[in-house]
């Protein structure tokens, strides 16, 4: 069966123009073929019917994440408001802190997002990876360690969606050395290659840097960068922070 494509998602708007979930359904279309500024329109259209619809608020945020900060903030705290239980909303809302150099209201968002994520039973590891960076980065090394003990993981299992995370988190823990930090077998069977070697590569530059290997770890962050084809990839977004707080400055605008 073919997806249904944003075109024939808008013609069913058309007569159904006050539809919420099918303005969510035709931003999601969109930005599945990469249609980012078109996918926004979509969410917003979808929210002057309905401005307190969860999904197209929290959609919306995402999308805003890498160019419009404070529109993303906003959607994020809004979803927050309408239902403080929904984890992803303040994991989201913690990151777009994080690529913006704001750690304290970041290490907000993820303490709270870790609490809302363990009483759905949902996976704590990428929550975990997150607030453990943004505590080193507050300095905050008892914090740190405290965030790593959510996490009991043994190994990273490769048919996880985070498996990247889990391999980040194995190398903070100190189970898993620089040496053997990539797998590259794995990453290659997994058939998402790219998205994964930025991510876990982003892993082992914080870990560098936080460890006093300033020039090893400058040098994978500009890795990092060269992948541009994932300008809003949250490894992407952090390696331009990290380079730009060593004066280094080689982002390019993101538009979209």
């Amino acid at each position: 069966m073919q997806d249904v494509t944003p075109e024939a998602i808008r013609e069913n708007l058309v007569a159904q123009p006050q539809n919420c979930e099918g303005w969510l359904q035709y931003g999601l279309a969109l930005h599945a073929q990469g249609r980012l500024a078109e996918a926004r329109e979509a969410f917003s259209r979808g929210l002057s019917v309905n401005p307190f619809h969860v999904q197209l608020r929290q959609q919306r945020g995402r999308k805003f994440m890498a160019s419009h900060f404070w529109q993303a903030v906003s959607d994020f705290t809004l979803v927050t408001r309408l239902e403080p239980s929904f984890w992803e909303a303040w994991y989201y809302m913690g990151v777009a802190y994080a690529v913006h150099g704001e750690d304290a209201e970041a290490n907000r968002c993820f303490t709270r997002c870790l609490q809302e994520a363990r009483a759905a039973g949902d996976s704590l590891v990428p929550v975990v990876d997150w607030l453990y960076t943004t505590r080193v980065r507050l300095g905050d090394e008892n914090g740190a360690r405290e965030a790593l003990s959510h996490a009991e993981i043994a190994a990273a299992n490769p048919e996880d969606e985070d498996y990247s995370y889990a391999r980040r988190l194995l190398l903070y823990k100190g189970m898993l050395g620089e040496d053997d930090f990539f797998d590259e077998a794995v990453l290659r069977q997994r058939g998402t290659y790219e998205i994964d070697y930025v991510t876990q590569a982003y892993g082992l530059a914080f870990h560098r840097m936080s460890g006093g290997k300033r020039q090893e770890a400058v040098a994978l962050l500009k890795d990092i960068v060269s992948h541009d084809q994932y300008p809003t990839a949250f490894a992407w977004l952090m390696a331009n922070r990290d380079l730009k707080e060593q004066g280094i400055e080689i982002r390019p605008e993101v538009n979209s």
